[in-house]
């Protein structure tokens, strides 16, 4: 069905971080601690981990002690924060992003332009 996708996709997931987190500490040796971006990164990937593999096996709806997992559903979010440290490494992709925002701000004014011209 499709939960079994989806918990393959997330476990692949989780997977690719932690040997992404795997070859930075080889990489970075003894200045990987120093850096909060990868304290960040073990502490989403461990609660990814955690949320796909164990709390997903034993989330019921009959049980009220894991009513809690939406919450830290709604956590994983962070994840998005990970992209924002490729700012730094990416003139070009600042760029893109840049360009992205302005054009959706082109485009609500132009739905603003059009619903004026529609309704008035």
């Amino acid at each position: 069905t499709d939960d079994v996708v989806w918990v393959v996709i997330d476990s692949l997931f989780v997977v690719a971080f932690t040997i992404e987190i795997g070859i930075r500490m080889y990489w970075e040796r003894a200045n990987w601690p120093y850096c909060a971006w990868n304290w960040f990164d073990v502490v989403l990937t461990l609660h990814s981990a955690l949320d796909v593999w164990i709390l997903q096996s034993i989330d019921n709806d009959d049980q009220p002690a894991m009513s809690a997992t939406p919450v830290l559903r709604f956590l994983k979010l962070a994840r998005v924060v990970r992209l924002f440290k490729f700012l730094q490494y990416s003139q070009e992709l600042y760029s893109i992003l840049l360009s992205l925002f302005q054009t959706i701000r082109t485009l609500a004014d132009l739905c603003a332009v059009l619903l004026v011209l529609i309704f008035v």
